[in-house]
């Protein structure tokens, strides 16, 4: 079931269609506060010590108008062009480095791909589940202010590949639902569209994002066809039927033919890089061991997928969201058979969880000896499709959560058709929900008796939630299931309890919840960890301070 008459805000006219982008750049201001107006900069990791010094580098090659093939200023000399991970030819890079120092255009890259990869969220909610207006800003919300993507800045070309990951999903839906263009025309469009994104993603240098990138449009195709088999008893069958018609005839061929065009467009990158690989330890794949390092481990799934309040986690297996978010995940997939996109997001949950635990899931063993999967390491970074999926599923959540609000208290010739329409049962998926939710929470305790004899690795050693933690995630659990149940605690004999029938609750409250989660969850970023300028204009190389340091007394000699 979709929705025919989605929801605007008629009264600002116009102008409805900027109020969200406004609302969305205005929340990643206020998550990013101290990065956007403030002169602090990243300090550390591969920000400080990789991406200021090569975009430095590939900044004044690009003022002296030269392409910066060699850099002599490493080691003996290094290529640097071949090294994609400097994203020369990445559009978006050439404004920012000509205007801009290395910190300064890094912190300007991480806030314009914020809003990138959360516009393109929103309008994934928008066209590829077809939710409402505010519906789709929860998914926009939870994609790009979550754990997972927030995580990243530090490595800034995966944020910009990581980005453009909703618009795929944003062409994949406009080409299949498109009924009055002509399938020639509808494909062609969509093939550009296609080229278009995979170039952006491979000419920022961070060619895992673009592998990920395109399993996850497989599995999104392979979620849309089974869902066709899964309403074919509904009432939506005839019209999922037509969809996945489209999807096979128009965006199947759109999808192939846009990554061969990518190819074409970025080999100026892609033939230096393919070149160095062939000097490189990952010529001919990396080793089953090697590709399945950084694996998520089993003891850590609560710290990675609840919010820490201040407690740190190594970030490549942070992808924390809200317990509200969780919930209403879960009453978003149940529909997994009436509401066309339910579905492909529920796999990409389940499969970007399995594949991030990597060497903890059998079948990965088997995977890290495919081509393309076993180029790369970090199992972890699977878990974008999982923040993705319940995005997805959470945006869809809220509009059952608001529809079934909308049926108890509006008269009925005021609603949509579609609300109308929709009886939604949230009574099963709640208590599922709930029962999941506490049994993770559990397992956060379980955990501490077994990380004594199971350690999590050197790069994330267990520490166990602070009670405090512990207790804001049941609050936050609680508050989540009796709001959107509707269920009220009565008292039953001297000492029981006993819960009874209530009407719904609109979801707003709890839109402003998951953000305050979020927000107070984040503190505890790289991104709010930042320091004066100084660290980096300031830095003296190693061997420049100790020339300093013996240098003779009087000499007019200036070291820098």
């Amino acid at each position: 079931m979709t929705p025919s008459n989605p929801t605007r805000w008629p009264r600002y006219g116009r102008f409805s269609h900027l109020i969200f982008p406004a609302l969305l750049l205005g929340l990643i201001l206020l998550f990013f506060a101290k990065m956007a107006f403030s002169n602090l900069i990243l300090a550390r990791g591969d920000t400080f010590l990789y991406f200021y010094p090569y975009w430095e580098a590939a900044a004044e090659a690009l003022r002296n108008g030269r392409i910066p093939l060699w850099n002599p200023d490493l080691f003996m000399g290094a290529p640097l062009l071949a090294n994609s991970q400097v994203g020369f030819f990445y559009p978006l890079n050439w404004p920012l480095w000509l205007l801009l120092a290395p910190p300064y255009a890094v912190k300007a890259s991480i806030l314009l791909h914020l809003f990138i990869g959360g516009w393109g969220a929103y309008l994934a909610g928008r066209r590829a589940l077809e939710l409402e207006t505010a519906a789709a800003g929860v998914t926009a919300v939870l994609f790009t202010l979550g754990g997972y993507l927030t995580a990243q800045v530090e490595h800034v070309n995966q944020l910009q590949g990581l980005a453009w990951l909703p618009w795929f999903l944003v062409v994949l839906a406009s080409c299949a639902g498109d009924r009055d263009t002509d399938r020639w025309a509808a494909t062609a469009k969509a093939a550009a569209a296609f080229a278009i994104l995979f170039a952006l993603q491979l000419l920022a240098g961070h060619t895992q994002t673009t592998f990920i990138t395109g399993i996850g449009v497989l599995i999104w195709g392979g979620g849309l066809w089974l869902s066709g088999f899964a309403a074919r008893r509904t009432e939506m069958a005839l019209r999922f039927r037509f969809y996945v018609q489209r999807l096979l005839t128009r965006a199947a061929p759109a999808f192939v033919l846009g990554a061969v065009l990518a190819l074409l467009v970025t080999a100026v990158q892609l033939l230096p890089t393919l070149e160095l690989i062939q000097h490189s330890s990952r010529e001919g794949g990396l080793a089953a061991n090697e590709v399945l390092s950084f694996s998520l481990h089993p003891l850590l799934l609560a710290r990675a997928l609840l919010p820490g309040y201040g407690q740190s986690l190594f970030s490549e297996y942070v992808a924390f969201l809200p317990l509200t978010a969780l919930l209403l995940a879960i009453l978003g997939g149940w529909q997994w058979k009436r509401w066309r996109g339910a579905l492909p997001a529920l796999l990409l949950v389940l499969v970007g969880l399995s594949l991030a635990l990597g060497l903890f899931n059998p079948l990965n063993w088997l995977l890290a000896r495919l081509p393309g999967f076993n180029l790369f390491r970090v199992p972890a970074r699977w878990l974008i499709l999982y923040t993705l999926g319940v995005s997805l599923l959470a945006g869809l959540g809220w509009q059952i959560a608001q529809d079934r609000w909308q049926q108890q208290t509006r008269p009925w010739p005021q609603l949509a058709p579609r609300v109308q329409r929709s009886l939604w049962q949230v009574e099963r998926p709640l208590r599922l929900g709930l029962y999941l939710l506490l049994g993770l929470i559990m397992w956060a305790s379980v955990s501490i008796i077994l990380a004594k004899f199971f350690p999590t690795g050197a790069e994330a050693p267990y520490e166990a939630p602070h009670r405090v933690t512990v207790l804001l995630w049941l609050a936050e659990l609680i508050l989540a299931y009796f709001w959107l149940s509707g269920e009220r605690l009565r008292r039953q004999g001297k000492w029981g309890l006993a819960t009874v029938p209530g009407a719904a609750h609109a979801p707003w409250l709890l839109w402003m919840v998951g953000t305050a989660v979020l927000f107070a969850a984040s503190r505890s970023q790289p991104y709010n960890n930042l320091t004066t300028p100084e660290a980096y204009f300031d830095l003296r190389p190693p061997i420049t301070r100790l020339l300093a340091d013996t240098q003779a007394p009087g000499s007019d000699h200036q070291l820098p």
